[in-house]
């Protein structure tokens, strides 16, 4: 998500339009889809957060909409948009499709949310010393690492 938003940004900014970095850029919008799905996409997916938190359901989705602001029916949209783009545009190509890049805001909020909820309930805090503590410092790392990769372009 990290390096979709930087490049969408230098884009604006730069106004270039190098297939490398067009494709690149669409490359990573792609997998941010694709992984956010895996763990939110579907109930019957693997990763699934209802399959990390099957006693606590409910509870976990009611923490989540608080955190991210928004409500049931305002989720299942922004759900279903996240779904439609991987459907149609990052796992299959439907020719006839018209594209609809979703925003990334929200799926990081979920994602930064879920990470934390995972490290507070599953993991001693002893036992982190080699894993990302801090999903939201690790995207701003990746962030600036892409900014200075595009800067490059100049």
């Amino acid at each position: 998500m990290a390096y979709y938003k930087a490049g969408y940004l230098y884009q604006q900014k730069s106004n270039l339009k190098s297939d490398f970095l067009v494709t690149t850029w669409g490359n990573f919008i792609d997998v941010a889809v694709l992984e956010w799905c895996k763990l939110f996409g579907s109930y019957k997916d693997h990763h699934h957060w209802n399959n990390i938190f099957e006693n606590e359901i409910d509870e976990f989705r009611k923490l989540l909409l608080k955190k991210i602001g928004m409500s049931k029916h305002e989720f299942e949209g922004y759900h279903q948009t996240m779904k439609n783009y991987r459907d149609v545009f990052a796992a299959h190509w439907d020719d006839d499709a018209e594209g609809k890049i979703p925003t990334l805001d929200s799926a990081l909020e979920c994602v930064v949310f879920l990470h934390a909820h995972i490290f507070q309930n599953f993991y001693n805090i002893n036992a982190l010393h080699d894993k990302v503590k801090d999903l939201r410092l690790y995207y701003d790392i990746c962030f600036k690492e892409a900014e200075f990769h595009y800067k490059k372009f100049d």
